[in-house]
């Protein structure tokens, strides 16, 4: 068993144990234990195939629950406990409302008390190592998802790192705000910024170096990764970035919000007036009240047209000090962090994944998509009838404007192009210019035994599954069960391929290994404002360069003209 390096920062000594304490608590409960700063935790050992086992330590909490005064409110580290606590289950869920894809059956038990994290250790730590850490944030439109969803034991174990994955608040309990007042939202990425905290407070009591430290996380997890690149709260907390599949310059989120209209129409149905007594009626109803009004707000009444200024993070001035696409141009992000990032080939197919199973299965009407195009995306910030006017011509096929199927597919580039794609490489772009070259690439590969139609492509979330070796011990996400539950042998060497991408960059900052470690089969180029190079992620990856050059050009240099000032 490694060594327990005690901290004695806010521990009193009912808190603390001495090392002869924890060697007979491991002794005691036959499973590791490890003092944290609130105190001694017990974990648990899980089996892996290939021989790997891990350490699990799971539903640690780091924040004080949020409920009563905390709710609406940033949090408050968690408090210390005495004796040691069991680490052995998941947390439970922050609370969201269900959908048709995550039913009662597939979701975890909920709860307000929420904010937990969870530790994975590789079974082969000694006593002096400092392993390089990996820090999971989950995604799902900023109102869905756990990280129960997503167990870090094989990437750990089959890679030598420790993986830590959160929780956080989300939907209207993790970003309400209003405007004009200090209730400025953005709760669920403060309960980010305190999980890195206590990372860099406990992590090396698990064996991690504290000064290796990467955040990663896909769509609404790779935006706050985004959102942490710029915010000043953030800084010095991690050390390298890998963002899959987002970030924060969408025209979605984090934006400044002025209008009270979802507001207004919240506080309507939650049946609380629009006052200074607003917050103090909305801490007295139930959750389930809230999460009922939610799901009016995001599921019944969402389109993908609309911002989301009270389910998602904002500026407010001290997290988030500016529009993040006007601090990425002027170089205001973190320069000393490492940076990857990418999309997958067909992210806009999302769009059909979460509508009526059977509305684009025979293709796509052409009126329908412009009527989708027109009244259901947004593209920049403010609306603009000449931006969707541009956005319909640029995407159509004028070739062929009455072929149904790829209407459909000028659909879901568009939308994958203006929510994912070009914010990306925006930033990308960004990062380059301001002398930090980052590592691009784009993920092609459909999972062969995936029961979805040909035409879903590698849609977006398709790289979890393959970052997580999900073809090596299943992953219990419910979307990533819909993709795919079974993989090929290939499958399994991809897998083991992308991991240890991930893994080589979180160890060293680059994804291509050192000279006295076993070459990739491709050198990873970084991207420069130039070449603007990439790796094309599939069985048979390759580098290519300036990726959907022709669309990006659209949507960096003529859609920015027609909306400045």
């Amino acid at each position: 068993m490694f060594c327990i390096t005690v901290i004695c920062i806010a521990l009193s000594a009912s808190q603390l144990l001495t090392r002869a304490d924890l060697i007979a608590e491991q002794q005691r409960y036959g499973s590791p234990v490890v003092q944290t700063n609130s105190g001694a935790v017990v974990g648990k050992t899980e089996t892996l195939p290939h021989g790997k086992s891990v350490f699990e330590y799971l539903g640690i909490p780091y924040a004080e629950p949020p409920i009563g005064e905390l709710r609406f409110a940033a949090p408050k580290p968690a408090k210390p406990w005495s004796g040691t606590k069991d680490a052995k289950e998941f947390g439970a869920e922050c609370p969201q409302p269900l959908t048709r894809l995550v039913d009662e059956k597939k979701s975890g038990r909920m709860s307000e008390d929420c904010l937990f994290l969870n530790v994975f250790v590789p079974s082969t730590i000694k006593p002096d190592d400092n392993k390089a850490i990996m820090v999971w944030i989950h995604g799902g439109r900023f109102a869905f998802g756990s990280s129960s969803r997503y167990p870090g034991g094989v990437l750990s174990a089959f890679n030598d790192v420790i993986v830590v994955s959160i929780n956080y608040r989300l939907g209207i309990l993790g970003f309400f705000n209003f405007p004009g007042t200090d209730v400025k939202g953005n709760y669920g990425i403060l309960d980010q910024v305190l999980a890195l905290k206590w990372v860099q407070a406990n992590i090396a009591n698990f064996g991690g170096d504290p000064n290796r430290v990467t955040v990663f996380g896909q769509s609404a997890g790779a935006m706050s990764i985004s959102l942490h690149l710029i915010s000043p709260l953030a800084k010095g907390l991690f050390h390298r970035a890998i963002m899959q599949s987002g970030g924060s310059s969408t025209p979605l989120y984090n934006g400044k919000v002025t209008n009270t209209k979802q507001l207004e129409l919240f506080a309507k149905l939650v049946n609380c007036s629009v006052g200074p007594s607003l917050i103090k009626c909305l801490r007295g109803k139930p959750v389930e009240d809230i999460l009922t009004v939610q799901r009016v707000f995001m599921l019944e009444n969402y389109t993908a047209g609309s911002t989301q200024d009270i389910v998602g993070p904002v500026v407010d001035g001290e997290l988030l000090p500016d529009l993040p696409e006007n601090l990425f141009k002027t170089g205001k992000f973190h320069v000393d962090v490492d940076v990857m990032t990418g999309v997958t080939s067909h992210e806009g197919a999302v769009f059909g994944f979460f509508r009526p199973p059977d509305e684009f299965q025979d293709g796509l009407e052409r009126d329908m998509f412009e009527r989708i195009i027109k009244g259901q995306m947004l593209y920049v910030r403010e609306t603009s009838s000449i931006v969707e006017d541009l956005v319909l011509f640029e995407y159509t096929n004028h070739g062929d404007p009455d072929n149904k199927n790829s209407t459909r597919q000028s659909l879901f580039e568009a939308f994958g192009d203006a929510a994912f794609v070009s914010p990306v490489l925006r930033e990308a772009k960004a990062l380059a210019m301001g002398g930090r070259l980052p590592f691009v690439y784009v993920f092609n590969h459909r999972a062969v035994y995936s029961p979805l139609p040909k035409w879903i492509g590698a849609i977006h979330c398709m790289d979890i599954p393959f970052v997580f070796g999900a073809p090596f011990r299943n992953i219990p996400d419910p979307i990533m069960n819909i993709l795919t539950t079974k993989y090929s042998e290939t499958e399994k060497g991809l897998s083991l391929y992308i991991m240890k991408l991930w893994t080589t960059f979180a160890k060293y900052g680059s994804p291509n290994p050192p000279p006295e470690c076993v070459p990739m089969p491709v050198t990873w180029p970084k991207f420069t404002e130039q070449e603007q190079a990439y790796l094309f992620l599939d069985l048979k990856p390759m580098v290519g360069q300036m990726y959907r050059a022709r669309k990006m050009a659209f949507w960096h240099e003529i859609i920015p003209k027609l909306t400045a000032g």
